[in-house]
């Protein structure tokens, strides 16, 4: 039988015995030298990123639908550098409330990157496959559309409780 009593220091359910439906998260622990080196590589990944969707979005010459998907991309990298400083700080500070969203995002952002770069495959065949009909019925506006639908129906699927 399950025992479960409050804590007296937080509002939230201790149970007695083990949760093996639970992400064992809280129960690593990380090095200063590890923090360091993964804030590094997050640092670099976002500066990286940034520069990506900066460049195309400032550029008038790449303002074509191939490179829209790819500031998209970056934009989902960041996202995931993003649930990476979010999974850091879970471990670091064993918060069990940040720690829930962590597990609640933890394969979103995976999910869409692997979506965009399918329909990113797919807008590439298009325009190599059926060049003509590709030029007249693609434009900047649909794809950005295309993308928020992807990510909205994706985001919507991934987090459902069902």
């Amino acid at each position: 039988m399950n025992k479960t009593a409050f804590s007296s220091t937080e509002n939230d359910v201790v149970s007695s015995s083990p949760n093996y439906f639970e992400v064992p998260i809280m129960a690593l622990h990380l090095t200063y030298a590890q923090i360091i080196f993964r804030l590094v590589v997050v640092g670099v990944g976002f500066l990286l990123n940034s520069l990506v969707f900066l460049v195309v979005s400032c550029s008038r010459q790449l303002r074509y639908p191939r490179h829209i998907f790819w500031a998209a991309v970056s934009l989902v990298d960041c996202l995931f550098l993003t649930q990476c400083v979010l999974e850091m700080a879970v471990i670091a500070n064993h918060n069990r409330l940040a720690g829930r969203f962590n597990v609640l995002l933890a394969f979103t952002d995976f999910f869409v990157l692997l979506l965009f770069l399918s329909l990113t495959a797919f807008d590439r065949y298009l325009a190599v496959a059926r060049y003509e009909k590709y030029k007249k019925s693609v434009s900047n506006r649909g794809v950005v559309l295309v993308l928020l639908v992807a990510f909205t129906l994706t985001f919507a699927v991934v987090t459902s409780p069902f």
